[in-house]
């Protein structure tokens, strides 16, 4: 096979960005979960507006977080008496100015939308369950009938008894001019998708069974509660005859323990320094009291 041409290579190149970005990103690096697992794992599974997104930088590390604010809130799985119809919900990721961070396969949020969220009881990385797998997009046909949409491209037409979601037929078209010439393609929706989707009540209907056996958590408040990450950052510090590393605490300073091991091994460094020292003194002084004899003669 001969080298792959500047043309192609690009072509391969717009081709697999394409279909990142266009086809209905079912590939990812997370466990596929059908709804049974979702169900298990959701601690809370609410259909909601989204009626506002701010986005903020956050510290410890340095990071972009974003606070949705769901209201009109429907519990389908995990409500509990005096459930609020309206909370705040921590994502990982947004736009703050010219800084944008995003997760990989993770649902983005937009004020107005309204979604259907499984949502785990506590996260510490997304707070929806299998990322992008737990969130479905509802939005309205030309006649105003809604209809759901996984990760926000994959329209569902049904749920089998297994749990398994059923996806709108998706027609094949090439990725790219160029691409078509190394059979690459991505699947865009047909246009008659809409009339072969679940209506957000059918939907619902579907999953409901599903959802009465699986996991109860027993929630008292809203799901997805952010677990807060504790780092521990090392604190190097170079001394003058010696390096003294420890651990650093929430004070900035290097643990006691650290710091009394780094003198010890100072002082052990330094002692056999001189220790070597004496000894090239000694061997040096042999060597030249023995060429003084062997100048003289051997004596």
């Amino acid at each position: 096979m001969g080298p792959i041409s500047p043309l192609r290579l690009t072509a391969v190149a717009c081709a697999l960005f394409t279909c990142c970005v266009v086809a209905t990103a079912r590939a990812s690096t997370v466990v596929n979960m059908n709804a049974e697992r979702l169900s298990h794992y959701a601690g809370q599974v609410v259909r909601a507006d989204i009626s506002a997104v701010e986005s903020y930088f956050a510290d410890n590390p340095k990071r972009i977080e974003t606070r949705l604010t769901l209201s009109r809130v429907e519990y389908w799985k995990g409500g509990y008496d005096g459930a609020p119809d309206s909370f705040d919900l921590i994502v990982p990721g947004g736009r703050v100015g010219d800084m944008q961070m995003r997760i990989c396969c993770a649902p983005e949020f937009k004020a107005g939308q309204q979604w259907v969220l499984f949502l785990l009881p506590q996260y510490k990385t997304f707070p929806t369950v299998g990322l992008g797998q737990g969130g479905f997009l509802v939005k309205a046909d030309e006649t105003g009938t809604t209809h759901v949409f996984q990760e926000g491209v994959a329209g569902i037409t049904g749920i089998t008894d297994v749990g398994e979601f059923q996806y709108a037929v998706y027609e094949k078209r090439p990725a790219h001019p160029h691409a078509a010439l190394d059979g690459l393609t991505v699947r865009t929706a047909q246009s008659n998708t809409y009339k072969k989707l679940l209506t957000l009540d059918e939907f619902k209907t579907a999953l409901q069974p599903i959802l009465e056996r699986s996991h109860d958590y027993q929630m008292t408040l809203p799901a997805g509660e952010r677990i807060p990450v504790v780092y521990h950052p090392t604190n190097f510090k170079q001394t003058k005859g010696a390096a003294t590393s420890g651990t650093t605490r929430g004070d900035d300073q290097p643990n006691t323990a650290d710091q009394q091991r780094g003198q010890k091994q100072t002082r052990t460094t330094k002692s056999s320094s001189d220790e070597e020292s004496k000894a090239g003194s000694r061997a040096k002084s042999q060597r030249t009291n023995d060429a003084n004899r062997d100048a003289k003669g051997g004596e």
